[in-house]
């Protein structure tokens, strides 16, 4: 495995092989690289994922998306709308085995203290990597 700088990131240099993305597209070099055309984008104090949109600084979010190009590699994506929101991914075991995650999930800081409760959207991609709403739940 290596540990890369964003900014060093290519497609070419690192074909066919799995990323794990931290931050947000203001944050992190290689958001648009990997996620131009992901339908869910997370950018400072904002998440738009399909038709669902939040603001704050306090979100943060965990979701899967193919890489533009390759047959076989993906990135993983650990973000946050700002400090709160990176804070809150921090507390998962994501790395753990046997972790169940859906392909992508969406909740706030208050999930810390809440639980399932602070989890806003979460859900799976259609066969075809779109967003679709019968696939997803959303917590009011």
């Amino acid at each position: 495995m290596d540990i890369i700088p964003d900014k060093a990131y290519s497609l070419g240099k690192y074909a066919d092989r799995g990323v794990i993305l931290f931050g947000n597209a203001q944050s992190n070099a290689a958001w648009k690289i990997l996620l131009a055309d992901c339908p869910i984008q997370i950018q400072r104090n904002r998440v738009q994922a399909g038709t669902q949109s939040y603001q704050g600084d306090d979100w943060g979010a965990y979701f899967v998306w193919p890489i533009k190009g390759s047959n076989t590699a993906s990135v993983a994506v650990v973000s946050g709308t700002g400090l709160k929101g990176m804070k809150a991914a921090d507390a998962n075991q994501y790395f753990a085995g046997a972790s169940g995650f859906p392909d992508f999930m969406i909740y706030q800081f208050d999930m810390l203290k809440q639980g399932s409760k602070g989890v806003k959207l979460a859900g799976f991609y259609d066969n075809a990597w779109k967003l679709n709403p019968q696939l997803w739940v959303v917590n009011p």
